[in-house]
């Protein structure tokens, strides 16, 4: 499942928001780790570094209901699947093998 997130100015960051993606400054250095919960002490660091903008949880998205996530994900690796083994119909091991490979991932039951 994918969490919604939006992109925000610095400035109108709140304390105690989710960042939803890591901060690095220019030479790559992680400042902040996705997950971290945005503080006071946290925006005026991040100001004295030139950082305009942060990615964060975006807990007003709506989001869809677990199963049918499930579902989706389901279809996505079936999909997947049928693309990486298009070539082999017709031959019984790697049926066998798709067989295998769609239980592991969940994507069909025993």
């Amino acid at each position: 499942m994918s969490t919604p997130e939006r992109l925000i100015k610095l400035d109108d960051a709140e304390v105690g928001q989710t960042l939803a993606r890591a901060l690095q400054d220019a030479r790559g250095q992680v400042l902040m780790a996705a997950g971290a919960q945005v503080t006071e002490a946290a925006m005026v660091s991040l100001r004295r570094r030139d950082i305009e903008d942060i990615w964060i949880v975006d807990d007003a998205a709506p989001r869809l209901d677990p199963s049918l996530e499930d579902a989706a994900r389901r279809e996505r690796h079936r999909q997947r699947l049928a693309r990486l083994f298009r070539h082999a119909q017709g031959q019984p091991g790697a049926q066998r093998l798709l067989a295998l490979v769609r239980q592991y991932r969940g994507v069909e039951t025993p």
